[in-house]
């Protein structure tokens, strides 16, 4: 039977699993996000600020998103996805650079994501890949558990 450090210090490594294939993961997901948007020829013209948001989101939102992950669960207030969505304004600011002009967005869209001109912000985990849906599912189960097996530890006590 496992005690509930050794719930937590899996959770750890879950955690510390999520990290890292999520940030490597953004860097990606930027320059995946700019090229839908703009022709071989803008991506050309273009191609130092998209890799300069792609190393500056990387770089902001993979701290973020490690800080968030150190945090103990129950002073966590907010999530991995919240956090990896912020990497919208990087791609974003390179689309305004290039002259796109922003699509139709629906009601639910502009209500959820008013900023996001775009519409460009990631519905899960798995828009930045199989390995981030899969450590984030992971990593969401173990929270899940240690939150609930220490309710459980400080009702019995």
């Amino acid at each position: 039977m496992t005690t509930l450090a050794d719930d937590e210090q899996r959770l750890g490594e879950l955690a510390q699993e999520l990290g890292l294939v999520a940030t490597a993961a953004i860097g990606p997901w930027v320059r995946g996000t700019i090229g839908r948007f703009l022709s071989p020829e803008q991506q050309d013209r273009f191609a130092r600020d998209i890799d300069q948001a792609a190393t500056e989101a990387e770089a902001d939102v993979g701290s973020r998103l490690e800080a968030l992950l150190g945090t103990d669960v129950d002073r966590q207030t907010s999530s991995p996805l919240a956090v990896l969505r912020s990497v919208v304004p990087f791609a974003a600011v390179v689309l305004d650079r290039a002259g796109i002009c922003a699509g139709e967005r629906d009601a639910d869209a502009r209500r959820l994501h008013p900023d996001d001109r775009y519409d460009l912000t990631p519905g899960s985990f798995a828009d930045f890949g199989d390995a981030v849906q899969s450590a984030g599912l992971s990593w969401g189960a173990g929270k899940a558990h240690v939150h609930l097996r220490r309710r459980r530890e400080e009702g019995a006590r």
